[in-house]
């Protein structure tokens, strides 16, 4: 090899030393940068999931109050339900007994 060959040789070696080092570099900026977005967007995620969920919560409790106001006014409705029915059956026994009586009346006759 003459002195030509191995300049030529050692500015191949230096230019491919230099761009596996600008390549590297950058690989690592890119992943930095890529790391931190991710990052970033996990946390912003987990924050607005974190807020999400407290109204969740708030809507959660909302309900369940209406919920236990809608059984206590239901519960009101059974009870004057039940009071009307009983009211009913008292008509309706009243008005069996008349006919009873009337029943009697008429056949007496």
């Amino acid at each position: 090899m003459n002195a030509e060959h191995t300049l030529l040789e050692r500015s191949i070696k230096r230019t491919t030393v230099i761009s596996n080092a600008v390549s590297v570099g950058v690989s690592v900026v890119t992943a930095i940068f890529l790391i931190y977005g991710f990052y970033y967007k996990t946390n912003t995620t987990l924050d607005s999931h974190t807020e999400q969920i407290k109204e969740v919560k708030v809507d959660v409790v909302n309900i369940k109050e209406k919920i236990n106001e809608a059984q206590i006014n239901e519960g009101v409705s059974k009870a004057e339900m039940k009071a009307l029915q009983d009211k009913v059956n008292g008509i309706d026994t009243k008005v069996d007994r008349m006919d009873e009586k009337l029943d009697k009346i008429l056949l007496r006759k």
